[in-house]
């Protein structure tokens, strides 16, 4: 559900939205990873923890071109919270 936002958000009309998964790379042929849109960086087993370690994972980052963070927001598990989390992405949007 996230990652079809995700793509509704970027393929919009006008849109200048960039979407970016950063991953381990153990994880790049999965296919949860495959079905992600936009680009994927993946980051070694060293590299990895440091940029994991801001706050849990998966989350959802949004960001303005002036490099304001608009949402930090951890992906739930279950459907509920994910349906708030699209909306808070469309709000952070517009």
């Amino acid at each position: 559900m996230i990652a079809e936002t995700l793509e509704a958000l970027r393929s919009a009309p006008q849109s200048e939205i960039v979407v970016v998964s950063v991953v381990p790379v153990s994880s790049v042929g999965t296919a949860a990873v495959k079905g992600l849109p936009g680009k994927v960086i993946d980051l070694t087993p060293e590299e990895f923890p440091q940029f994991a370690a801001v706050t849990q994972r998966p989350r959802v980052e949004m960001w303005s071109s002036r490099g304001e963070l608009l949402l930090l927001r951890v992906i739930p598990n279950y459907s509920g919270a994910s349906e708030l989390l699209n909306e808070e992405m469309l709000s952070a949007r517009s």
